[in-house]
């Protein structure tokens, strides 16, 4: 398992780099890789959990690779497009492309659109916390969970999912 995190960090001078496509995979760790204004990020064949920091932005692509992999956004309102290849995620000016993702998780407290498109396919969106729109259009399937957190959350089911759960006392309406 990799565990990458966008993030500002400080280079071989002591000056914390702006977060811009800089951060650091297996932080703490014997293995740890620090990254400045990498354009794009690609997982191995094993497990990715890349998390966008809240100070944190990563405007290139991301390629999960193979295995099973996750991307958790910053914690602000996030708008996740996602289609059968090269998927987006937007915050404020920034746009993340990505792709080999299986599971994405929303901001903890900001409110969050997800949009599942014909042809996506996805294994689980956690909405994370705020009030989140998920929309599941024709075509497009979740294999595994929508789960929702704390606040109130809309889900527009048109394709295929495998299961909701409502999670920590959040109000889901499909």
């Amino acid at each position: 398992t990799n565990n990458w995190r966008v993030q500002p960090i400080f280079d071989q001078n002591s000056i914390i780099t702006d977060g811009l496509n800089d951060g650091v995979v297996n932080s703490n760790t014997a293995n740890e890789v620090r990254f400045i204004n990498f354009g794009n990020l690609a997982g191995g064949d094993g497990i990715d959990n890349f998390v966008i920091d809240s100070f944190g932005s990563f405007s290139g692509i991301l390629n999960g690779a193979a295995g099973a992999n996750t991307l958790s956004a910053k914690d602000v309102a996030n708008t996740w497009n996602i289609l059968a290849s090269n998927s987006t995620l937007i915050y404020g000016v920034i746009t993340t492309t990505f792709n080999n993702i299986q599971s994405l998780t929303g901001g903890s407290t900001s409110d969050d659109t997800f949009t599942l498109n014909s042809g996506a396919s996805i294994t689980g969106i956690d909405t994370g916390g705020g009030n989140n729109t998920v929309t599941i259009n024709t075509g497009g399937i979740v294999t595994g969970a929508i789960t929702g957190r704390s606040g109130v959350d809309t889900i527009d089911v048109s394709g295929t999912v495998g299961s909701i759960d409502t999670g920590d006392g959040a109000t889901n309406s499909v």
